[in-house]
């Protein structure tokens, strides 16, 4: 009996070991699950955390805004800061994919920030990158964090990207995610008007949503423009296309040696911004020896989540998880 009882001893103290061995793949396909399924208070990491708290604080931007800054704190916040930016989202600081985002990553460690500007127009504007920046230096200088990741929602990845390149923060950005992004205004525009879109040898055909040709029609209206082609040809199209397309900030052969790792994820049935954006962003980077990680989803649609049944799970949600758990590793591992 005495040998039984050392073995099983053993064999937990074995099991013990391995599970502190292997935390970060645990926290990594906890954060998945949370990321993948947005509510449910059976999810691993909400079993085993404790809800951050959050506080709204007002913050000038250079833009000449005023932004509500929704800032998450965990109970251990020692993996840095990281700014979500989605300027657009319909339920705004409230919405409930916006707030699980924010409390994943504050419940693994990250002290989490959203800036929000509850009158925004659905528009492609330059300025959108100062509202970023401001909220990295409001992070830094209330929270105390001296990194910050950047996650750049849908349009929101332009100014993420713009952010990452300027030099007031550059230095202190550790990561960027862009989700659903796009890699240039050029590609997304001819996306719009023509519902096609180009990745090497391959044309993708889609109905393009009503949110991207309002954002279009918006751009134009902003800038007095009335017709595109002209507008297309415009200095003022220019300046736009080259602050806020993510493939000439981050994909530019003269572009500082130090850019942070980026992580791509994109729906591959998105009818907003198609994946072949992602795709040739990603290739862009690869080739100049960036730091690029991939993960293409059919699970994560452009603002809704595919529902769960035994096929999707199966076919879906399992292939999907299990690179997303690789990517969010490769995250924590530079936080």
């Amino acid at each position: 009996m005495f040998k039984i009882k050392l073995i099983l001893g053993g064999l937990l103290l074995g099991a013990l070991v391995l599970i502190l061995l292997t935390i970060p793949l645990w926290l990594s396909l906890a954060m998945t699950i949370n990321l993948l399924v947005p509510s449910g208070a059976w999810r691993p990491l909400t079993l085993v955390t404790s809800p951050p708290t959050h506080l709204d604080t007002v913050v000038s931007s250079n833009s000449g805004r005023e932004l509500t800054v929704r800032t998450y704190t965990g109970h251990n916040a020692d993996r840095g800061g990281l700014v979500i930016y989605t300027p657009f989202i319909g339920g705004g600081l409230d919405d409930e994919r916006l707030v699980n985002l924010a409390e994943t990553f504050a419940r693994a460690g990250f002290v989490v920030a959203i800036p929000w500007q509850s009158d925004a127009t659905l528009t492609v504007n330059q300025k959108d990158s100062a509202d970023v920046i401001a909220t990295i230096l409001h992070l830094q200088q209330e929270a105390g964090v001296n990194r910050v990741g950047i996650f750049g929602i849908s349009y929101g990845s332009g100014p993420a990207a713009a952010a990452v390149v300027d030099d007031r923060v550059s230095q202190d950005i550790s990561f960027l995610v862009s989700l659903n992004g796009f890699a240039n205004l050029d590609s997304l525009v001819a996306f719009v008007r023509t519902g096609q879109s180009e990745y090497q040898d391959t044309t993708i055909k889609r109905e393009p949503h009503s949110y991207t040709q309002e954002l279009l029609d918006n751009t134009l209206a902003a800038n007095q423009a009335t017709d595109i082609e002209q507008f297309l040809t415009s200095d003022r199209y220019r300046q736009l296309r080259q602050s806020l397309s993510p493939a000439l900030l981050l994909g530019s052969d003269i572009q500082q040696t130090s850019l942070p790792p980026v992580f791509l994820i994109h729906s591959t049935d998105d009818a907003y911004i198609p994946y072949t954006e992602t795709l040739q962003l990603h290739d862009r980077l690869r080739t100049l020896g960036r730091v690029s990680l991939l993960a293409l989803t059919d699970v994560v649609q452009h603002g809704t989540y595919r529902p769960i049944t035994f096929a999707t799970l199966r076919q879906k949600y399992l292939p999907t998880a299990l690179d997303f758990t690789q990517l969010v590793r490769s995250l924590l591992a530079i936080s």
